[in-house]
Parts: C-alpha cells; sequence; structure tokens
C-alpha cells in the first residue's frame, strides 16, 4: 500500500486548537479527534470514488483515508487510492503525461486480454487533485467537523 508514501494523495489537518484552548475543562480527547478525521473523510472518499476512471474498478475501491499525525487539538490524514499505478491515471503516462515527464516513444505491451498493444500513453484523468479543490467537498467536511465538535460540546458543557 501507498498511502504514506505516495506524494499524489490528499492530505490535511484538521486543527481544533483555537476550540481546544477556549474550553479548560473539555478537551476532545485524541480518539474524538481521529473519530472526527474519520468522519471528515468520508466525503473525500466519496468524491474521489464517484470520479475515479473505472475499468477494473481496482482503484476506486481502494480509496481509503489514513489518520497519520495526532496532536493536542489536531489531527491530520491522507485520503487516496492505494492501487500502485493510480498516479499514472491522476497525471498520465507517456507524451500525455503533465509536466512532460512521459516517455516520448511508443512502447508494446500484452494487456490483459493476451493482446500485444502499442501506446503512446494516456492522457491524465485527475480524480484525487479536483477533490481537494471542490468546494463542495470542503463545505462537507467543514460541516461534519463543526457537526462532531458541537455534539461534543453539548455533551460535556454540563459535567
Amino acid at each position: 500500500m501507498c498511502a504514506k508514501d505516495c506524494e499524489y494523495l490528499m492530505q490535511f489537518t484538521i486543527d481544533a486548537s483555537e476550540a481546544y484552548a477556549a474550553f479548560e475543562n473539555i478537551k476532545p480527547t485524541q480518539l474524538l479527534m481521529r473519530d472526527i478525521a474519520a468522519y471528515a473523510c468520508n466525503p473525500v472518499v466519496q468524491y474521489q470514488r464517484d470520479h475515479c476512471p473505472v475499468d477494473t474498478q481496482r482503484t476506486k475501491n481502494s480509496v481509503r483515508y489514513d489518520i497519520i499525525e495526532l496532536s493536542e487539538g489536531k489531527v491530520t490524514a491522507t485520503v487516496g487510492p492505494t492501487t500502485p499505478y493510480a498516479v499514472y491515471i491522476e497525471y498520465g503516462t507517456g507524451i500525455y503525461a503533465e509536466n512532460g515527464q512521459g516517455r516520448t516513444t511508443p512502447w508494446s505491451y500484452v494487456n490483459r486480454l493476451g493482446r500485444w498493444v502499442t501506446t503512446e500513453g494516456n492522457p491524465a484523468q485527475p480524480f484525487i487533485r479536483p477533490s481537494a479543490t471542490d468546494p463542495r467537498v470542503k463545505d462537507a467536511m467543514d460541516a461534519l467537523v463543526n457537526t462532531k465538535l458541537n455534539q461534543f460540546l453539548h455533551e460535556n458543557w454540563h459535567k
């Protein structure tokens, strides 16, 4: 799996440190912050699965989140596919690769049907990076984080 090693995965940090500092007696636990992050990852996972190009469905089905860092009031997570070839879907291959980083000459290979195929590459079909910029994803994440934090505060206000 490349969930921690792939630079093309979406990474985000939920920072509740201001809320954390504002309430002396009511502190979200690391477990709660992990739950909030997991909850907030859902719109990103869903967006990537909905927009992932499908051939065998392996990449689409491999989209996961991983909590990579927890600290007081903050949690960082990555979201993305775990198939090793997802980077080629995201950035393209051959002459179509973004930033001119692909192979410039045609090549041949045997496809999964056992037939020889010659190609110059495939165009990029981004589905990871757009999940980081789509305002609907951000709005959904913000709403989920706020809902969970408000629920926690409501449940613990009078304790």
